[in-house]
């Protein structure tokens, strides 16, 4: 038996992302700029590399909040507040390794097995993954 088969069937099921087809075609294009995924064709900021090298050497190396580090969840409630005029609380925001991943854990908050799941349509293409692995 393989590892795949040890996975439900919903997620074996899971259709291969268009996004990385689309990213392993534009590999073989020389010269195309990759904004496919979110990334920028440059490399990272200085002010970026520079802190994570620094946190890196400070020994920040383990487990952090399970939400999130505190103060980064006070920041994106004050630019939340700032920028969409609702005040909110830094408890209301969970800070997640990526879209994908926030997408993930919201919809299997919500949903599962034989729910419905409705979202708009144009979309990221990996919502309806999303919902097919939760079962829904």
């Amino acid at each position: 038996m393989s590892l795949i088969d040890t996975l439900r069937a919903e997620a074996r099921a899971a259709p291969e992302s268009g996004i990385v087809a689309v990213i392993n075609h534009g590999r073989l294009c020389e010269g195309l700029i990759p904004l496919w995924a979110g990334e920028g064709d440059l490399p990272t900021p200085s002010f970026i590399s520079d802190a994570a090298a620094r946190g890196l050497a400070d020994g920040e190396t383990f487990y952090t909040w399970q939400k999130g580090i505190p103060e980064l969840r006070q920041a994106l409630a004050r630019y939340y507040a700032r920028h969409f005029g609702k005040p909110s609380a830094e408890e209301e925001f969970i800070v997640t390794a990526s879209g994908m991943h926030a997408i993930q854990l919201a919809i299997d908050a919500i949903a599962g097995g034989g729910d419905e799941v409705i979202y708009l349509s144009p979309a990221w293409p990996n919502f309806a993954a999303a919902a097919g692995v939760a079962g829904a």
